[in-house]
């Protein structure tokens, strides 16, 4: 199989957790294409070092998308559209997968120019600009929310299947969990509370956590994006300040409940392990995708969603008492979403058993 996919973490974690199911069932030849410079670049070959990975340089569009900048943006995506054909070609895939940033487009052209069947993923409720372009050369969309069907176009609908979004799979249970939590100083007396932003962080959050975290006796653990922010949260004696932690799905096993922004990702990851949230969605995402996201999370009763102007720390402290008295509400497990998707991969069925 043939990856392309990143840009932010979000896009790199559907695909870790598809790999992760193939190779329990199969042996996968895999070829993951990444642009230089962005996360997928050091989260593939650290988690799959036997991955032929593929750079490929493209650039991001600008805003508005009517712009002629976006037009030299454009054709200078030719050559990686070649280049794309050239890796592909010489790698004679059965597939390729493809879960957004900009770096999907020229890989699902070049692969529908070859005849290589594409199929897409889309982790956030209203669907990309790169998938919603890639559309027509895809065999199927796979989508994380049942509201992100309004956003296809008509014309591609019979391609759509709503899955869930997956997300990776906690490593650690028993002794090798709490010896994880030892390590990283998180102790048991006191109900635990993660705070995090996604993989870059939010100041947002940090300035919160500043204001809230005298306000409520808890322990917060927080993953900051930054080492300057790390440095000052950590003077706080209830505080424990990480830049970044690869290990999410284990923490999630960890805490009582969950400070967080509306990526898709972050959704997932509360709605699988069911850890109770307050979601500040970011105010400027696209077309206001983490608002819709966070939404989908409040309707299955297991978050407050508050808006940023709501977000006070008094306000925050209070709906955080209310959500660790409510406790945890597990819904399904990421193993169940990624049976889904490769289910609808007619080329992975054929080849690997994933029951």
């Amino acid at each position: 199989m043939v990856f392309a996919g990143g840009g932010t973490a979000g896009h790199v974690n559907p695909i870790v957790s598809i790999i992760e199911e193939i190779t329990r069932c199969c042996r996968l030849e895999a070829l993951y294409f990444v642009n230089p410079g962005k996360i997928e670049e050091r989260i593939i070959p650290a988690r799959f070092p036997w991955i032929h990975t593929a750079p490929l340089r493209v650039k991001g569009l600008y805003r508005p998308l009517v712009s002629v900048r976006n037009l030299r943006v454009f054709f200078s995506t030719v050559p990686a559209v070649i280049e794309a054909m050239q890796k592909i070609r010489s790698f004679q895939p059965d597939c390729v997968f493809c879960t957004g940033g900009y770096i999907t487009g020229p890989v699902a052209v070049a692969a529908w120019l070859l005849k290589v069947p594409v199929y897409l993923h889309e982790q956030n409720s209203i669907i990309g600009v790169a998938n919603r372009f890639a559309l027509r050369f895809a065999k199927r969309i796979f989508l994380s929310f049942p509201e992100s069907l309004r956003t296809v176009p008509k014309r591609y609908r019979e391609k759509a299947l709503v899955t869930g979004n997956p997300v990776r799979r906690p490593r650690l249970v028993g002794e090798d969990l709490k010896r994880f939590a030892e390590k990283l100083g998180i102790g048991e007396e006191k109900p635990k509370i993660l705070v995090m932003g996604g993989s870059k962080g939010s100041d947002f959050l940090n300035h919160l956590v500043e204001e809230v975290h005298d306000r409520i006796q808890a322990q917060l653990i927080v993953l900051t994006g930054s080492g300057r922010w790390t440095e000052k949260l950590g003077r706080h004696p209830n505080v424990i300040a990480f830049d970044y932690l690869e290990e999410v799905p284990d923490l999630m096993r960890i805490v009582d409940a969950a400070v967080t922004r509306g990526g898709a990702t972050t959704i997932w990851e509360l709605y699988v392990s069911g850890v109770p949230a307050v979601v500040i969605p970011w105010e400027g995402a696209a077309e206001g995708h983490q608002l819709q996201n966070a939404e989908f999370l409040q309707k299955m009763g297991n978050a407050c969603v508050l808006r940023e102007k709501e977000a006070s720390a008094d306000r925050v402290a209070l709906e955080l008492v209310k959500l660790l008295e409510s406790g945890r509400k597990p819904a399904l497990s990421s193993g169940e979403i990624v049976e889904k998707i490769l289910s609808g991969i007619p080329e992975v069925q054929s080849k690997c058993c994933t029951t």
